[in-house]
């Protein structure tokens, strides 16, 4: 969640996107292999007062006719978080937005979120499961340390041992929602690509099961 900016982020939330859409094209360049690429930047500040829903989105156009695209692997969403009126749980979307804004200021405020919604639920055991453990805590602030450039994939990529973290890191977050088979745990091991890895990790919080996330390795069935 970004909790401040001025109208420079607009085009810092495009940054973010061109990189994550370049990430896709590797030494042989194949453009019909290149697919849709979505932002989601969480504000807890107001970018388009203009504008007064808080979830807007954004795509390329023609100039002069709005309904004609230019390709669908540009979407840009904007969730503004002040803009959230009376706290009022209207959707799933806003539940978890005041859960952001919220988390560790309003218990009595949480306790209902929580309660009106499993997903969220499972997330924050999840989240303060993750908080209690010093490895990953340190994983996390390496992470924000190294925001929005590529030492961090490259250093990891280079140091086996810090292969070893990332692979223990995997495990003990799929072992905090699953069940993991010993044959599981070999397959996760025996993987050497950082980026597969990383976007695993990333992708365990809000993964339905388990086989999502494997499959990310190409573990597993499939």
């Amino acid at each position: 969640m970004q909790s401040t900016g001025g109208t420079h982020y607009r085009n810092r939330a495009l940054y973010y996107w061109s990189k994550l859409y370049a990430s896709q094209i590797k030494e042989s360049v194949d453009y019909e292999k290149l697919l849709p690429t979505i932002g989601i930047n969480i504000l807890n500040f107001i970018l388009f007062p203009e504008l007064p829903a808080y979830h807007n989105f954004f795509m390329i156009f023609e100039g002069k006719d709005k309904e004609y695209a230019l390709t669908d692997h540009l979407t840009i969403h904007f969730l503004e978080i002040p803009k959230i009126k009376d706290r009022k749980i209207s959707s799933k979307i806003t539940g978890w937005l005041l859960y952001l804004d919220l988390e560790g200021r309003d218990k009595d405020m949480v306790k209902i979120l929580l309660e009106s919604d499993e997903d969220l639920k499972s997330a924050h055991e999840m989240y303060k499961a993750f908080n209690e453990d010093e490895m990953l805590r340190e994983r996390a602030l390496a992470r924000e340390k190294t925001k929005g450039d590529n030492l961090y994939q490259q250093t990891m990529a280079r140091e086996e041992g810090e292969l070893k973290k990332e692979h223990a890191i995997l495990i003990r977050l799929l072992e905090l929602k699953y069940t993991l088979s010993e044959d599981e745990k070999k397959h996760i091991l025996s993987v050497t690509d950082i980026k597969k890895l990383d976007a695993a990790v990333d992708a365990v919080m809000f993964a339905e099961d388990k086989e999502s996330v494997l499959k990310l390795l190409k573990v597993g069935k499939g």
